[in-house]
């Protein structure tokens, strides 16, 4: 959509190289529920952390740093008790990131708005 930064899981499937094979500890994914999504949409700041997670990990969602740092984000600037463990980890994330998709994370995070 436009987007840049999208990180995605699937790979480049006209690479020639084996595939990488999954750690034996790999984390277990679960799947999304829509209501997790619509908590965080509704402003939870626990929902937003929790989403954030997920878009850093690929867990139930494509990974995507930029999506992972906007939720992150919101949720650090809420008035939650979670709000510092929040921002630690949105800092972390944006170690991994270019400027770009940093900028690209802020202004969806300033143009956020929740839903009813």
């Amino acid at each position: 959509h436009g987007r840049r930064g999208c990180w995605r899981l699937d790979g480049d499937s006209s690479s020639k190289t084996a595939a990488v094979q999954a750690p034996a500890t790999a984390p277990t994914m679960t799947p999304l529920k829509p209501e997790d999504r619509a908590a965080a949409n509704r402003g939870d700041p626990i929902a937003q952390y929790d989403l954030g997670k997920r878009y850093e990990t690929g867990n139930g969602v494509l990974q995507d740093y930029v999506y992972a740092h906007m939720w992150l984000n919101l949720s650090a600037v809420s008035q939650s008790s979670i709000r510092g463990m929040a921002a630690q980890a949105r800092d972390q994330i944006q170690q991994k990131m270019t400027a770009v998709q940093i900028a690209d994370a802020q202004r969806l995070a300033r143009d956020w708005k929740p839903m009813k």
